[in-house]
C-alpha cells in the first residue's frame, strides 16, 4: 500500500491532512524536509529537451493521471 507524505505549511495543514488520513483510513507520514525555493517556471526550459523526449514524458504524465483518476 502506498503512503501517502505531506509537506504542510502550517499547523492548520497538518490538522486537516491528518484527519483526512484518518478518515479514509490511509498510512501517511509529515515530511520534516524545508522545502525547496522554485524560481524556474516551466516554460523556461523550452527548448532544453527534444521533440521526442518531449512526447514520452507527457505520456508518461497522462498515463500517471489516468492510474491517479481510476484509483480514486
Amino acid at each position: 500500500m502506498a503512503v501517502i507524505t505531506i509537506h504542510p505549511k502550517n499547523k492548520e495543514e497538518v490538522t486537516l491532512f491528518e484527519y483526512l488520513a484518518k478518515r479514509l483510513n490511509t498510512p501517511y507520514e509529515i515530511s520534516q524536509e524545508k522545502l525547496v525555493d522554485v524560481k524556474k517556471k516551466p516554460s523556461d526550459f523550452f527548448g532544453s529537451i527534444s521533440e521526442k523526449e518531449g512526447k514520452k514524458l507527457h505520456a508518461y504524465v497522462n498515463k500517471s493521471r489516468e492510474e491517479w483518476q481510476r484509483d480514486i
